[in-house]
C-alpha cells in the first residue's frame, strides 16, 4: 500500500518536480528563450488558444516548469490528482519520472515535455493511468492512440508530411486522453487547449483543426460533443457508421440507387429506367427519357454505344420516331460521391434498426444518428440530379451531348421535370408554335397543303427539329393561323379561312394564300351556281372520270393541288392507285425496301395490291 503524501499547492508543484527529478536544469538563458518562444507563439494565435497562456504571467510559469510544459503538470496534478488513488504530487512525480526516462531512452527532441509526447505505448506509463480508470481503457488506447494497430499512428503515416514528422494525430489523441479523466466534473478538452498541448516550433497551427476532424472520422472511442473532445469506453457514432459502411455491398448500393431513381423519376416524360437494349424502349410518339445504369456512364464507351443503339433501333427494326427519345447518363466523378452517400444512407438505416447496437450509443449519439439519417435521405434527390447530368439528344448531324449543369440547391424537381425544363429552356421542346413557323419549317417550297398528321409526325421523326410539347400545341397554332389568315384548314370539302375552326390531326393545312383563292373561288361559284346548274341539266352531267398519266417524280405536289383537290371539290374523294417502277444499277437493299418504302405505306394505311422484285 502506498503511503499517504501531503501534496503541495499551486505553482510550487513545478519547483518540487524539477528539484526531485533533475540535479541540473541547464542554462537559465535557454529556459528564458524557450519560454519566450512559446509565449510569442501563443500571442500569434490570438483566440485560437486560451487567454491565460497569452498573459505575461504564463511565460513565467513556463520558465518555472521547465523542462515540462505547465499544461502537462497541470492536467496530471489537477485532473488525475483528483483521484484518491493518484496521491497528487507523488503520483505526478512517479508519472513524469517514467515519461522522462522514456523520452530520454528514445532520444526524443522537444523544447518542452508536453502531454502530446507522453508515450502511452510504454506499458509502465500506460499502467500508471489505467489503474485509476479501469482496465477497459487499455483496449481503448490500443485501438485508437498507441500500439501496433492503433489508428492515430496509422493516420500520421497515411497523411505523411507534418503529421508523420511530428506524430500529430497520435499527439492530439494522447493529450485528449490525458484530459478525459478526472474525479471532478471536467472530463474533456477543447481545440484551444489541444493546441497548447501539441504546438511547438515547426508544427503549423492550422493542422490542429483538420487533424481533430480526422480523428473524429477514424477513431472509434474519440467523442465530440458541443466542441468538447474526450475519450470514452463507448464507440463514437462516426466510427460505428464507418464500420457499418464497410459491410454494405456494391449490389445493395446499386439496388438502392435504382429504387431511388424510380422514386424520383417523375412523370413529366415517359421514363425507361436502365434499359439494356433497343427492345426495352418502344417506338411510339410519346416523349421518352431513357436513364442508363451507372455501368453505362457518360465517360464510358459502353454508354456511348448503347445510346447510339437506342436512337437507331427499336426491337429488331429501325426506330422511326427518333426525335422523341432523350437519353440521360451519369457522370463518373459524381457517381463516386453518390455511391458514398448511398453507402452512408444504408449504413445509417441498418444502425437505426439494430437495437442491440443502439443501446451501446449515448442518447446524444442516438439523436445525432436520427438527424444524420434524415439529412442524408433529404439530400439524395439532389445528389442524384447532380450525378445524372449528361443528356443525349439526336440532332441532324448526329448525337449531341448536353451538360445539364449543377441543379439548384433545394430544388424539388424530379429527374424528368429537370430534363423537360432544360429542353424547354433550349427551345428543343416548345409549348407554343406560331403559324408562320409551321409554314417555314414544315412546308416545302412547292407545297401548298399538308395534313396536320404529317406535320406532327415530321417533328417526331426528324432529328434536330424542335418538338411540340403535345398535339394540342400544334392544333393551337393551326387555330391561330386559320383565324388570322396565315393558314387555311380543310375539313373534308370545307375550307376554313379567317374564321374559327376546330381542327384535328386529320385536318389538312393550307397556305393562307391558297385558302384565300379557294374561298374566293367558292364565292364566284356561288354567283355562277344557278346558271351552271341549268347548263349541266341541259348537257348532262359527267359522273365519273378515270385517268392514267405519267408524272415526273418531283411534281407530285401539284398533282394533289391541281388534280385531286378539284375533283374532290366537285365530288367524292377519288380512289387513287399508284403504279411505280423503280430501277437501280447497284440494286435496292432490304432496309430501303422494307424499313422505308413498305413502312411508309403501312403508316399511311395503303393497301399493297402488287409487289414485284426482279
Amino acid at each position: 500500500v502506498e503511503a499517504v503524501y501531503t501534496p503541495v499547492e499551486g505553482v510550487e508543484i513545478y519547483e518540487v518536480i524539477r528539484k526531485r527529478l533533475f540535479e541540473d536544469l541547464g542554462d537559465e538563458k535557454t529556459r528564458r528563450q524557450v519560454a519566450e518562444s512559446y509565449f510569442k507563439l501563443y500571442q500569434s494565435l490570438s483566440t485560437d488558444v486560451p487567454s491565460e497562456v497569452k498573459e505575461i504571467e504564463y511565460r513565467g510559469r513556463i520558465e518555472r516548469a521547465y523542462p515540462f510544459h505547465p499544461e502537462l503538470i497541470d492536467v496530471l496534478y489537477e485532473r488525475w490528482g483528483s483521484y484518491p488513488t493518484f496521491q497528487r504530487t507523488r503520483g505526478v512525480l512517479r508519472l513524469v519520472a517514467e515519461v522522462v526516462a522514456d523520452l530520454y531512452g528514445k532520444k526524443v527532441v522537444s523544447p518542452l515535455i508536453q502531454s502530446s509526447i507522453v508515450n502511452l505505448e510504454n506499458q509502465t506509463i500506460r499502467r500508471e493511468f489505467i489503474k485509476h480508470i479501469g482496465n477497459e481503457y487499455d483496449s481503448v488506447i490500443s485501438a485508437d492512440i498507441a500500439g501496433k494497430n492503433a489508428k492515430a499512428p496509422r493516420i500520421d503515416k497515411e497523411m505523411g508530411s507534418e503529421y508523420e514528422r511530428y506524430g500529430t494525430a497520435k499527439g492530439i489523441a494522447t493529450s485528449v486522453f490525458l484530459y478525459s479523466f478526472s474525479a471532478g466534473a471536467s472530463r474533456e478538452t477543447t481545440l484551444p487547449r489541444i493546441r497548447v498541448a501539441l504546438l511547438r516550433e515547426g508544427i503549423p497551427a492550422t493542422i490542429v483543426g483538420d487533424a481533430v476532424a480526422k480523428l473524429e472520422e477514424e477513431l472509434w472511442y474519440f467523442h465530440s460533443e458541443r466542441k468538447q473532445y474526450a475519450f470514452r469506453n463507448q464507440p463514437n457514432l462516426n466510427r460505428v457508421i464507418v464500420d457499418r459502411e464497410e459491410t454494405i455491398s456494391e449490389d445493395r448500393i446499386r439496388e438502392e440507387l435504382k429504387g431511388l431513381i424510380q422514386k424520383n423519376a417523375g412523370r413529366a416524360l415517359e421514363v425507361y429506367l436502365w434499359p439494356e437494349s433497343a427492345s426495352d424502349i418502344p417506338d411510339n410518339k410519346n416523349l421518352k427519357l431513357a436513364i442508363l445504369s451507372p455501368s453505362c456512364s457518360y465517360d464510358s464507351d459502353k454508354g456511348k454505344r448503347l445510346a447510339a443503339e437506342l436512337f437507331e433501333k427499336a426491337g429488331l427494326g429501325f426506330r422511326v420516331y427518333k426525335n422523341t427519345l432523350f437519353i440521360l447518363l451519369i457522370d463518373d466523378n459524381q457517381h463516386v460521391f453518390l455511391n458514398k452517400a448511398l453507402r452512408r444512407l444504408l449504413a445509417l438505416g441498418e444502425i437505426q434498426s439494430d437495437k442491440s447496437l443502439l443501446e451501446t450509443l449515448t442518447r446524444q449519439s442516438q439523436e445525432e444518428l436520427n438527424k444524420k439519417l434524415k439529412e442524408t435521405e433529404k439530400e439524395m434527390p439532389f445528389k442524384i440530379l447532380m450525378a445524372y447530368r449528361y443528356l443525349s439528344v439526336l440532332e441532324n448531324g448526329g448525337i449531341n451531348w448536353k451538360d445539364l449543369g449543377i441543379p439548384t440547391v433545394g430544388s424539388s424537381q424530379t429527374i424528368s421535370e429537370r430534363v423537360k425544363q432544360y429542353l424547354k429552356d433550349q427551345e428543343k421542346l416548345l409549348s407554343r408554335l406560331t403559324p408562320k413557323y409551321l409554314l417555314d419549317k414544315t412546308f416545302g417550297k412547292d407545297e401548298n397543303e399538308k395534313s396536320l398528321r404529317e406535320i406532327y409526325e415530321l417533328h417526331l421523326k426528324t432529328p434536330g427539329m424542335p418538338l411540340p410539347e403535345s398535339e394540342e400545341v400544334l392544333l393551337d397554332a393551326v387555330i391561330e393561323g386559320a383565324r388570322t389568315g396565315i393558314l387555311g384548314v380543310r375539313e373534308n370539302t370545307e375550307v376554313y379561312y379567317r374564321q374559327e375552326v376546330t381542327p384535328t390531326v386529320d385536318s389538312i393545312v393550307l397556305r393562307g394564300e391558297v385558302a384565300s383563292r379557294i374561298k374566293e373561288g367558292e364565292r364566284e361559284e356561288e354567283r355562277k351556281g344557278g346558271a351552271e346548274e341549268e347548263e349541266i341539266v341541259k348537257k348532262g352531267a359527267i359522273r365519273r372520270v378515270t385517268l392514267r398519266a405519267k408524272i415526273p417524280w418531283d411534281k407530285l405536289s401539284p398533282v394533289i393541288t391541281g388534280v385531286i383537290r378539284p375533283l374532290m371539290d366537285r365530288g367524292l374523294p377519288p380512289e387513287i392507285t399508284i403504279e411505280i417502277q423503280a430501277d437501280s444499277e447497284e440494286g435496292f437493299d432490304r432496309t430501303t425496301l422494307d424499313s422505308k418504302v413498305k413502312e411508309t405505306l403501312r403508316q399511311i394505311d395503303a393497301k399493297i395490291e402488287e409487289w414485284k422484285e426482279e
